[in-house]
C-alpha cells in the first residue's frame, strides 16, 4: 500500500463537478499531488466526486470513512495485456487537517484494471474535456 499524499481542498475543488460530471485533465495537466507518473506512460486523469455529497467508503488505511470524489490515473502500459492501465485513488477527508484531502490508494479492480481504446474511449465520452 503505497503513503496516502495531501492535497488542499482549494485545490481540487473546481474539478469535483459532481459524481456523474467526470473531468478529464490530459497528461500536461495533472493534480500536483499524483504528477509523480513518469511523464512517457502518463495518459491523462479522470477526477470526479462532490465535497457536500460524501459516499461511505471502506479504505484500506484509514478504515470506514467518507469518500468525496476519485482520480483514476491512466496509463500507457506497453508491457500489459491491453495497451493502458488504470488505477483508482481516493479523495478521503482528512480528519485533522479541515481543508486537506487525502489521495488514498492505489485501488486496483482485478478484471477493469486493463484497458484497450475502445473502453478508454468510452470512460472519455462520458467526460467534461
Amino acid at each position: 500500500m503505497s503513503r496516502p499524499k495531501a492535497v488542499l481542498v482549494s485545490e481540487i475543488s473546481d474539478l469535483l463537478r459532481g459524481w456523474d460530471t467526470p473531468i478529464f485533465l490530459d497528461h500536461d495537466s495533472p493534480p500536483a499531488s499524483v504528477a509523480g507518473v513518469p511523464d512517457e506512460l502518463r495518459y491523462g486523469f479522470i477526477v470526479s466526486g462532490e465535497l457536500m455529497a460524501p459516499r461511505p467508503f471502506e479504505s484500506r488505511r484509514f478504515g470506514h470513512t467518507d469518500r468525496v470524489g476519485g482520480i483514476y490515473v491512466l496509463r500507457h502500459a506497453p508491457d500489459d495485456p491491453k495497451p493502458f492501465n488504470r488505477d483508482d485513488y481516493a479523495l478521503v477527508p482528512s480528519q485533522r487537517y479541515p481543508g486537506q484531502l487525502w489521495i488514498d490508494g492505489r485501488y486496483r479492480h482485478p478484471t477493469e484494471h486493463w484497458a484497450d481504446h475502445d473502453e478508454v474511449r468510452q470512460l472519455l465520452d462520458v467526460c467534461v474535456i
